[in-house]
């Protein structure tokens, strides 16, 4: 193999190179933007988690991101996070994760006798 060969070899492999980084940076782009999407206003991921999406993020055979699976995915994900942090529980007046205790009904007499209240003391 002459050295023109071996440039030319070289200068392939560098550029197939490239084009795998810019291919793995247009999926990572597409693949935030659907969790941007599908997390709105409502949920925020943390940058461990962004990054554990990223990683279990499916590629289509194409080599793109499969987006149906990968939104299937990160709306599970949402939904989780949403559980976690107590949606479709009642919070705030009436929500309790106490049971009900009925006080006993007090005459204020009674509650009069108890203090040691005596009318017209």
């Amino acid at each position: 193999m002459t050295a023109l060969e071996e440039r030319a070899t070289s200068a392939e492999a560098r550029a197939e190179a490239a084009e795998a980084r810019e291919a793995a940076r247009t999926r990572s782009d597409r693949a935030t933007e659907l969790i941007d999407e599908a997390a709105g206003q409502e949920v925020e991921f943390t940058a461990l988690e962004r990054a554990g999406l990223l990683a279990a993020m499916p590629v289509n055979e194409a080599g793109g991101t499969d987006e149906a699976a990968f939104t299937t995915t990160v709306t599970s994900e949402v939904a989780a996070k949403k559980k976690a942090a107590g949606a479709g529980t009642v919070r705030g007046f009436g929500g309790s994760t106490l049971g009900v205790v009925e006080a006993a009904d007090e005459t204020l007499a009674a509650i009069d006798r108890r203090l040691g209240i005596q009318k017209g003391a």
